[in-house]
């Protein structure tokens, strides 16, 4: 068995070990046989990569719960993103994407990704917009990078800006021009809420009048801030169902154009999916720990001082952990648990515990890492 990409290659069935929407589908990539499951590879096709949980807006839906003042305490340094970096190379990685926070306001972004465009990995970025100027968009143009993906929760300021305290929609709107102006490829990202599900119309034709390639939705997924804020954001069953006939209209309507993609599961069938079915995927989160998935607390590595084939191989293991078992099956009941996905905790894989999950906190309250320790480091049963 080789490295990840096998000279940039995925392997036939590869369904359930990579996420659709993260692979761009105009990489010309060979597909090899076999290579369905997680074991199959020696090293991730896919390093998503929140570079800092910063952020000048503090978006109502956020899953990240990122903001102005929302740094990670002890974010990773220029010596250790650069030690990371060097070992995604190694490993021939295919492809990396950054999320934040915002990454494009990090001071090493374009230092980043220069260096993994040199080393010939795929690059996708999510952005705001805010920072994505002409200079940016023509720096862009230059490396590897197969998507921008610009949030766009609304046809108009009021709507979009009501979602995203602190965001400039007019900033947002000329990032998709630069990016079309330059040749690099751009998706709108548009996440349905009671406040806004009822506009997607007018936001798919504008993304549309602004060169996007692609226009991307979804459920809105119950993490974090957003969990939060469930009962006052969710949309109701006939928002949704409206919501669903437009995107089937609009669909037939931009045929052959501005791709339209709405992704058909929520963050607890995805939970569920990717138990089963785990991602050949590693969440860098902004101190350097290495989550399993965004929808859940657990880590299996510090790439502080781990390697990455060495956290690599914990995550294989981590998925097998009781925790993970237990915590996907509370889960589907306890949403409250969801609400504090972003406080990373270390999973010790080694370590076989025991007992029942306690029961969650008050909902709307976010428990954070001690939480979570309390059942993670029992002692094992003998």
């Amino acid at each position: 068995m080789g490295k990840a990409d096998l000279g940039r290659s995925f392997r036939q069935g590869h369904g359930p070990a990579v996420y659709p929407l993260h692979i761009n589908r105009k990489l010309k990539i060979k597909v090899l046989a076999g290579g369905a499951r997680l074991e199959d590879y020696a090293s991730p096709l896919f390093i998503a990569w929140q570079l800092t949980n910063v952020c000048d807006c503090r978006c109502l839906h956020c899953l990240e719960e990122s903001g102005p003042k929302a740094a990670f305490p002890g974010e990773l340094n220029r010596r250790e993103i650069f030690k990371i970096l060097k070992e995604i190379a190694m490993a021939r990685v295919p492809y990396v994407a950054f999320g934040g926070g915002e990454p494009l306001s990090h001071p090493l972004f374009f230092d980043i990704c220069e260096y993994l465009s040199g080393c010939g990995i795929n690059l996708k970025i999510e952005t705001n917009g805010h920072c994505l100027s002409a200079a940016a968009a023509r720096r862009l143009a230059k490396l590897s990078v197969k998507a921008v993906q610009v949030s766009l929760d609304g046809p108009c300021p009021a709507t979009h800006q009501a979602l995203r305290p602190g965001a400039d929609f007019n900033k947002a709107l000329s990032a998709f021009d630069h990016l079309a102006r330059y040749g690099v490829r751009s998706e709108a990202v548009f996440v349905p809420t009671r406040l806004n599900i009822d506009e997607i119309k007018g936001a798919i034709e504008l993304a549309a009048r602004h060169k996007a390639a692609a226009f991307i939705t979804g459920p809105m997924m119950r993490l974090g801030r957003a969990a939060c804020a469930w009962n006052e954001l969710a949309p109701t069953k006939k928002q949704l169902a409206v919501f669903k006939k437009t995107i089937a209209e609009q669909k037939a309507l931009y045929e052959g154009g501005m791709e339209i993609i709405d992704y058909p599961w929520n963050i607890i069938q995805e939970l569920k999916f990717r138990f089963r079915h785990p991602q050949a995927l590693l969440l860098i989160v902004p101190n350097g720990l290495a989550k399993l998935i965004n929808a859940m607390p657990f880590a299996c590595g510090d790439l502080r001082q781990d390697s990455l084939i060495s956290v690599w191989e914990k995550a294989k293991t981590a998925w097998k952990h009781p925790q993970v078992a237990r915590f996907v099956k509370r889960a589907v009941t306890d949403h409250a648990l969801l609400a504090a996905v972003n406080k990373p905790v270390l999973l010790h894989t080694a370590v076989q515990t025991v007992g029942r999950l306690p029961l969650p906190p008050d909902p709307g309250t976010s428990p954070g890492a001690g939480f979570y320790r309390q059942f993670l480091f029992r002692p094992a049963r003998q």
